[in-house]
């Protein structure tokens, strides 16, 4: 085996720098093990490879078709945006951290070629993806005409090799209850990059879930803070949004925040472009009775809560009260006792009237406490 890897090695190195153009690309036709070279995917694709003789192995190396406006980086095996003039500071500093000699260019043999370097034992990484995206649904009715909205999507057998930089995706979200009960029901269209592809692959457990997760999410959370005119005036109106600027926001760790964030670092994607299509907001009181089922089933688990924590209170104090009359009780009994002990024959005294109290009880009689004085 190490005989033929050396071999393989050699050969290797005697196609880069000798090999005819048209033995490079037929290797590269083919998906084997045997092969270092691969064919660059088109534009916006990008395609994976494993470690091993067999797929499956762990994440190698990727491939990836030009995607206008970003830039991989080998070491962080993450894709950079190129600063435009709306960048912030912050994203330009970073890119030329990363990037410090400007936006790398591949003008090699092979890239002229089409051809990519993988590496020998290497093979294609496949998965057959599910999601919902914003398209055009067929018309049943006489008409012929089609209208748009979320439908799911799967990817083709022939393509699960081929992963989108960018992915459209859509959440509808139905019924959504206001601040002052009021409702709104929207369609949230989104892409989806895929900014690191070895951690949204690899590590986050099926990124195309994580991210309809995220902004389905921000959404309801924005929704429900919300009153139905704040919503309407976000709705009419044509500039940037707060809602927007939510969404876009589970891109970035946020302190104090229940949703969903910081998906770029944690899962390797990254939320852009959302908008909202749709959208309808119905009036105060206009919640369908689903909602208010759910609002007054809250209401009753608070009362429900107050109820036991107001029982819990009653039988508190009941004890307290039991304990205090115990307490009151044993101390007059010991004065009692020290009384009599004090006087003589006091010890006899007792032990008699012990007795007749016992013979009371033994005739069922209850017996009253004697009371001497002195003359």
């Amino acid at each position: 085996m190490a005989a033929l890897f050396l071999l393989l090695v050699g050969l290797f190195i005697l196609l880069d720098r000798m090999g005819t153009d048209w033995l490079i690309l037929r290797l590269a036709e083919r998906d084997v093990w045997w092969s270092p070279y691969r064919m660059l995917p088109s534009g916006g694709h990008i395609e994976m490879y494993t470690k091993g003789i067999k797929p499956g192995g762990d994440f190698a190396t990727l491939l990836y078709g030009r995607i206008p406006g970003w830039h991989y980086h080998e070491g962080d095996r993450q894709f950079y945006k190129e600063p435009d003039p709306a960048s912030k500071p912050e994203e330009v500093h970073l890119f030329v951290e990363k990037f410090p000699d400007g936006p790398p260019v591949l003008e090699n043999r092979l890239a002229r070629l089409g051809v990519g370097k993988v590496g020998f034992f290497r093979r294609l990484y496949t998965r057959r993806r599910q999601w919902e995206s914003w398209d055009r649904i067929p018309s049943k009715g006489a008409t012929g005409k089609s209208e748009y909205g979320v439908v799911p999507k799967e990817t083709k057998k022939d393509e699960e090799h081929i992963f989108y930089f960018s992915t459209t995706m859509a959440i509808s979200l139905e019924t959504v209850p206001t601040k002052d009960l009021g409702s709104v029901q929207a369609k949230v269209i989104f892409n989806t990059l895929l900014v690191n592809p070895e951690k949204a692959e690899f590590l986050a457990g099926k990124w195309e879930t994580q991210a309809l997760s995220a902004v389905r999410s921000r959404a309801r959370e924005y929704i429900t803070s919300k009153t139905v005119q704040e919503i309407q005036a976000e709705r009419d109106t044509t500039a940037p949004t707060d809602f927007v600027d939510t969404i876009l926001r589970a891109n970035q760790p946020q302190a104090e925040e229940s949703g969903t964030v910081d998906v770029v670092n944690t899962y390797g994607i990254m939320i852009q472009g959302p908008r909202l299509e749709d959208f309808d907001v119905k009036p105060e009181g206009a919640a369908d009775d689903e909602v208010l089922a759910s609002l007054k089933r809250q209401k009753i688990a608070i009362n429900d809560l107050v109820t036991a924590n107001t029982q819990v209170e009653i039988s508190r104090k009941r004890g307290m009260a039991k304990a205090e009359e115990r307490k009151a009780e044993a101390e007059g009994i010991t004065a009692e006792f020290a009384a009599r002990m004090s006087v003589p024959q006091g010890a006899q005294l007792s032990m008699a009237e012990a007795v007749r109290t016992t013979s009371l009880k033994a005739l069922g009689i209850q017996p009253v406490a004697t009371v001497t004085t002195d003359e």
